[in-house]
């Protein structure tokens, strides 16, 4: 089985730049559709809904799952928690990301307008270019013409 993988692998290898790409794209999408989902299973198993105050006993504590939440009716709400939780989750992560993306750009923008004003402030110079008539054997040809 591994020396077929392999031998497979060899073969996208060695074929075209198109089917080269075209595996790239299916294998990286399956890669992140994995990751999304192990995202997905760990956020529905590491995400507690919140727990009726009149629900506990006198032993409970914050840690132990209240058994109440077998019942359908608890089951809908652990899903609508669950999903509610996930989309608040997602909003912070996503105006971060966008956030952070906007200071980039504007940082970006603002180096930018400085390279600009160099560049403009190089070539508004005004420069005094002076043009003298000596050149390295001026002494020569002067003497020169004497004889």
């Amino acid at each position: 089985m591994l020396e077929k993988v392999k031998k497979y692998f060899i073969q996208i290898q060695k074929s075209d730049e198109k089917t080269r790409r075209h595996f790239i794209f299916v294998f990286s999408t399956i890669s992140t559709l994995i990751v999304i989902i192990f995202w997905i299973m760990y956020l529905t198993t590491y995400t507690i809904a919140p727990v009726d105050n009149n629900n506990f006993s006198a032993t409970s504590s914050l840690f132990q799952i209240n058994a109440s939440n077998t019942s359908t009716q608890n089951q809908t709400t652990s899903h609508f928690t669950f999903l509610k939780n996930f989309w608040e989750t997602f909003k912070k992560g996503f105006y971060k990301i966008s956030s952070d993306v906007k200071s980039g750009f504007l940082y970006l923008e603002n180096k930018i307008k400085q390279g600009l004003e160099f560049f403009a402030s190089i070539f508004t110079q005004k420069t005094n270019i002076q043009i003298k008539n000596e050149f390295p054997f001026q002494d020569y040809l002067k003497n020169y013409n004497k004889n």
